[in-house]
């Protein structure tokens, strides 16, 4: 129903804000075409409500919002995240890396960002639901991807609406760190 609401001009966007586990994440899918429903969308979640909990385990979630993704089966379905910075060779990288016929990325590094032999094939900037620069992290409490805050004392989720510039911020908060409130965050026009 969000996806037709959409395609029948009733809203701009549809953003989702929940709770409920333990952890706070920005979550984007894209809603294919429906014969019934319309034109595909892309709906939105920020969900948060570790109230004074930390959980620090990492828990998968193919939707959530993601700097870079990467295919690491080589099967057109991408369902990793690239980290970045990543060291490789003597170099250090900050996007995805052409030394292959096919840019790439580690998914995986050490303390010291060195790649340690996880990668994967990087999708197209294009293809990325929401753009690398209108997002925003601290990587002060994030686990294995940058907008899967689970290491924070507390978080909580937050939608800011710019009705002059027509943006809408989904953001996950952290309020037990007084120096960096803001763990991350998107930005989306409407």
């Amino acid at each position: 129903m969000a996806q037709k609401s959409i395609n029948n001009g009733n809203a701009k966007r549809i953003i989702f804000i929940s709770g409920d586990q333990h952890w706070g994440e920005i979550m984007a899918k894209k809603m294919p075409a429906h014969d019934v429903f319309g034109d595909s969308q892309i709906l939105y979640e920020v969900t948060a409500s570790g109230i004074d909990q930390n959980y620090p385990y990492d828990n998968y979630n193919s939707n959530r919002v993601r700097i870079r993704s990467a295919d690491n089966q080589d099967d057109g379905i991408f369902l990793n995240e690239c980290k970045f910075p990543f060291n490789y060779n003597g170099n250090t990288y900050t996007d995805c890396t052409m030394t292959t016929k096919r840019a790439w990325c580690a998914t995986n590094t050490d303390e010291n960002d060195n790649y340690i032999g996880s990668w994967g094939y990087c999708a197209s900037p294009t293809a990325e639901l929401v753009p690398k620069e209108n997002i925003s992290f601290s990587n002060k409490y994030t686990c294995f991807n940058y907008l899967h805050i689970c290491s924070a004392e507390s978080n909580y989720g937050g939608i800011s609406v710019d009705w002059v510039n027509k943006k809408i911020t989904l953001a996950v908060f952290t309020p037990h760190d007084k120096d960096d409130t803001v763990a991350a965050s998107i930005s989306i026009d409407f």
